[in-house]
């Protein structure tokens, strides 16, 4: 008798909790100038090249050189885009493209930070989860930098408040005097023009 249920592949999954919010989170996972500044393992590495088509169907590139000089490219697909929430892609190494796996990160508010949680499933094998699991890790650790570093401009919080600016102050009002005179002042340059008028 044939044996019909299917052979699970290795997987891993991997959760962090971020001191940022999920919009602020969703930026650095889905914008190609943000991708720059973590998904890599480890700091000496460079990444030239993150271009994302953010939609169901649309289609990632991304490509690390290490620092011996190794060229890294990874690219796929979103199958699911759910907007500070989740993101799933395939996920192919330019070097073994018929060795496709899967990628979920799935973002939850929690108290002021989010946390995230990566699953990267069907691997070909036990020991390309391992060296996975080793590049999520350093690469999460990047992340968590990288989300701190934002500016505030950069967050996509949504609609902050402008900053608010101190007004000049007139002669002698830091110690309380003067403010009878600007009144009076205000009121006769005032007056004046309604009178003019």
């Amino acid at each position: 008798m044939a044996n019909t249920k299917t052979q699970e592949r290795p997987s891993l999954s991997i959760v962090r909790k971020l001191d940022a919010a999920p919009g602020k989170v969703w930026r650095a996972i889905t914008e190609p100038e943000m991708l720059k500044k973590w998904m890599a393992p480890a700091d000496d590495f460079k990444i030239p090249t993150a271009e994302t088509d953010l939609r169901v169907g649309g289609r990632y590139h991304i490509v690390m050189h290490a620092p011996d000089g190794e060229v890294h490219d990874v690219s796929g697909a979103y199958r699911e885009v759910v907007a500070n929430k989740k993101l799933v892609y395939t996920w192919a190494w330019k070097s073994t493209p018929e060795r496709e796996s899967i990628v979920t990160i799935e973002l939850r508010a929690a108290g002021s930070g989010t946390e995230l949680t990566l699953k990267h499933e069907q691997f070909a094998d036990s020991e390309a989860r391992d060296r996975h699991q080793h590049g999520w890790m350093g690469c999460l650790a990047r992340l968590e930098k990288a989300v701190a570093a934002q500016a505030p401009s950069e967050q996509g919080e949504g609609v902050h408040a402008p900053a608010r600016r101190a007004l000049p102050r007139a002669p002698g009002a830091a110690l309380g005097q003067g403010r009878k005179e600007l009144r009076l002042r205000y009121r006769k340059e005032y007056s004046r023009d309604i009178v003019s008028a």
